[in-house]
Formats: structure tokens, sequence, C-alpha cells
């Protein structure tokens, strides 16, 4: 009976010693070892890229989705409505734009759980920083799981 109590001990002590894997621990621990970031910044990056390792969802796929795909439908969807032609974009084709793309944007955030804050945080880091937005590019990531987005 004592044996089988060790055992069981030793059985739990293992599970709860075992390092949970999340999608953005190696973007954590291989690209943000590299980088310097003020240790507040940092605060709100990682709450971040938490709202993020609960959707299974890496930072890379976040902004490439967020940022590259979800314009690149909008622009889609308003050329087809402005009937552009060899470039010819009106200030009202671009104002719509910024706004459809805002609001895509925040629905798609707000499905992941991130706050505003973070959110600005994040693009801050990835805009503003060679080596996150070298190794974001290199990767173009696509979400496995497009989200319907209401635009």
């Amino acid at each position: 009976m004592k044996n089988k109590l060790l055992v069981l001990a030793a059985f739990f002590l293992l599970i709860s010693c075992k390092k949970e894997l999340k999608v953005n621990n190696a973007f954590r621990e291989e690209i943000l070892s590299q980088v310097h970031i003020q240790k507040d910044t940092l605060a709100v990056f990682n709450k971040l890229l938490d709202s993020l390792d609960q959707k299974n969802v890496s930072f890379c796929e976040y902004f490439n989705y967020s940022h590259y795909a979800l314009s690149d439908s909008c622009t889609l969807i308003l050329d087809k409505k402005y009937d552009v032609r060899m470039g010819n974009y009106s200030p009202e084709y671009f104002q719509e734009h910024h706004e459809m793309l805002s609001n895509a944007i925040k629905n798609y955030e707000k499905k992941l759980g991130i706050d505003e804050n973070s959110a600005s945080i994040g693009e801050y880091i990835e805009v503003t920083n060679d080596i996150i937005k070298n190794h974001c590019r290199a990767k173009d990531e696509k979400p496995e799981d497009d989200p319907k987005v209401d635009f």
C-alpha cells in the first residue's frame, strides 16, 4: 500500500512539473530573447501572447492575418464596389477601406480576446522591431480556420 502511494505521488509530481506547451513558447524563447523591450511594454505584450495562446494562435499568424489578409479582403470588396481601373482610387475609397479594415481588425481581436491596449503594443513592437518583423514576414502564417469577420 505504501509503495502504491509513493508511485501515485511520484506520478502526480511528474504531471505537475510538466511544462505546458503553448503556441507562442518558441516565439518567446527564440525571438523575444533577442529583443530589448521595456519591462512595462513587455508585460503588455506578454498579455497579448497569453490571449493568443488561449486560442492556439501564434503572434505571427495573428499579425499577418489582421494586417495583411484582412486588408487584401477589404481591397477585393472595394475594388468591385468602386470599379477601380488603372489605379484610379478616390479619397472615398481609401476612407472606406480604412474604416472597413479597422472594423474587421477589431472584430478579429475581439474574437481572440485581445484588448485594444495589448493590440496597440503588439502592432508597435512588430512594426518597429526588425527581428520580430523579419521573423513574422518569413513565417507568413495563415490561420488554419479563417474566422468569418464581419466588415
